[in-house]
């Protein structure tokens, strides 16, 4: 297609309309102080240590070796300015397959990828690494449906390297081109390179970098459920497909996430069963989670599963007309029905400015209040910068909620009541290289260096969404309805914070504490 059709650019002021929107959305939740240290301050502490010369911080929780090229903002930028560019560089990124699909799909497709929820979450509910797998599977499909097996092989590495559950993606994104596509020696390529990522990964990087406290290992108690290791869990998994299939159907939420991800597309995508083979490791890590987060249509955890949806609705389109035709119903009906239909999902689910969640009072994410900052976040950030230091040895216990990166700039920090109701522990020594071949070649861990101690700092508000550590309350019009018993819980912490810090700053019901005896004089 030649340069400056009328069809190109209609895609581009698409792509640029929707990826403003998103980006401008996502700054101003940030500045209004409506994201979260799970997970874009967690994200923002990585790459500000990691460009401070702390390199292991690319395996620490999860295995995200892409995180590096996040990491040289703080290179080239100033701090303030940081989570702006990650949060318009995710949305530029989440946002580019609309260019690909109205040209290679037409607008129907593209209609649908931009009124999909899970890309408005994906980009909107803070920032996560897990955004990458949106444009690398696309490059990936697209690629593949080019013939380009060599690049579409390349993107599917890539896709390795996002994050554990990616690399089990990128592994059945080789069974698809082996499977699906006779793509003999490019799915066994990607396929051998990915598995080999993963046991490396899994085995050594994810052990050597994130070592026990007393005892405690990272093992993924999420599916405990299903088994007490790994054996256990498998076996549950092949000698009792029926007994797991009852549990995930008739668990209303579970079902729900179900319905809500296919029905929001007019189940169109299971007319193209091959291509949501790819989407079977994502789909199985939050079915079969323990933890509701993991398959909550709200979360970011759908990022794998956007483009594999999209793509087999592109693809089932055809048939799907064909089967309305078959039904006897008027063709001309077709589009403006299925128009219509993604359009009111859209209105459903969606947190968008034609959403009813940006509209509802009870929305405290996602309400259009969460993208005016007001005179009270600005009083809070001047309060944050006056009474705590911007020394990166001072360790500060934050309320989830309260997410700013100058709190964030750290070596270490604490998210409330750790650090603050109760000493935390930690270890401090940096890992090498050097250490980690040791460990692959001995099997012999690093003897950890652990901690104990109180944060310098304890941050909190009352009016904000109440959390102990990732746990919150139910928060309806500013106010805790999870109950009195979580209500009574983090006064008592409150309570308990105080027997060890003073209250230094308090107005409007935010307050900021100081450990006895750590005096800082602005």
């Amino acid at each position: 297609m030649s340069t400056g059709t009328p069809k190109e650019n209609h895609y581009w002021s698409i792509y640029l309309v929707v990826f403003i929107l998103l980006s401008t959305m996502a700054v101003l939740r940030y500045y209004s102080l409506h994201s979260t240290v799970y997970d874009m301050g967690l994200s923002i502490n990585n790459f500000y240590m990691i460009s401070e010369g702390y390199w292991e911080r690319l395996f620490l929780s999860h295995i995200q070796p892409l995180g590096f090229f996040w990491s040289l903002f703080y290179k080239v930028l100033p701090t303030d300015s940081v989570p702006i560019f990650i949060l318009v560089g995710q949305a530029l990124l989440l946002t580019l397959p609309i260019i690909g699909l109205y040209r290679f799909y037409g607008l129907l497709p593209a209609f649908a990828f931009l009124l999909y929820f899970p890309l408005w979450y994906n980009a909107l509910f803070d920032f996560h690494i897990d955004h990458l797998a949106v444009p690398l599977l696309f490059g990936f499909l697209i690629m593949e449906k080019k013939g380009k097996i060599g690049i579409a092989v390349v993107f599917g590495i890539f896709l390795a390297l996002v994050k554990e559950i990616f690399t089990i993606q990128a592994i059945f994104c080789g069974i698809y081109l082996f499977l699906i596509r006779k793509h003999r020696i490019g799915g066994s390529i990607l396929i051998l390179i990915s598995s080999a990522y993963f046991v490396i990964s899994w085995v050594y990087l994810k052990s050597y970098f994130n070592p026990s406290i007393d005892g405690v290992t990272d093992y993924p108690l999420v599916y405990s459920w299903l088994g007490n290791n790994f054996s256990q869990i498998a076996l549950t998994l092949f000698t009792q497909p029926h007994w797991l299939l009852e549990k995930i159907f008739t668990d209303p939420e579970r079902l729900k996430y179900l319905i809500y991800l296919l029905g929001a597309l007019g189940f169109i995508p299971l007319l193209r069963p091959g291509i949501l083979l790819i989407t079977i490791p994502v789909l199985a890590h939050s079915l079969l989670s323990s933890r509701p987060e993991h398959y909550g249509f709200t979360h970011h955890y759908t990022a794998g599963l956007i483009i594999p949806n999209i793509i087999a609705f592109s693809e089932g389109l055809p048939k799907a007309k064909k089967l309305w035709e078959h039904l006897r119903l008027k063709k001309v009906w077709f589009d403006p029905i299925l128009c219509s239909g993604l359009l009111i999902c859209h209105i459903l689910l969606s947190p968008s400015p034609i959403g009813r969640k940006f509209y509802s009072p009870n929305s405290w994410n996602y309400h259009y209040s969460t993208y005016l900052p007001s005179e009270r976040d600005r009083l809070i950030k001047e309060a944050l910068k006056t009474h705590i230091p911007s020394d990166p040895n001072k360790i500060v216990s934050v309320q989830n909620s309260i997410n700013f990166h100058y709190l964030m700039e750290r070596k270490v920090f604490r998210i409330f009541p750790e650090g603050a109701a109760d000493k935390s522990k930690y270890y401090t020594q940096r890992l090498t290289f050097r250490q980690l071949i040791e460990f692959m070649r001995t099997g012999k861990t690093h003897r950890v260096h652990i901690e104990n101690k109180f944060a310098d700092y304890v941050v909190l508000d009352l009016k904000r969404p109440w959390f102990t550590s990732a746990q919150a309350c139910e928060w309806v019009s500013g106010k805790c309805k999870g109950g009195t018993g979580f209500e009574n819980s983090f006064m008592e912490l409150i309570e308990k914070t105080k027997k060890n810090f003073e209250v230094i700053f308090k107005q409007d019901e935010f307050i900021i504490l100081q450990r006895l005896n750590n005096k800082f004089y602005p």
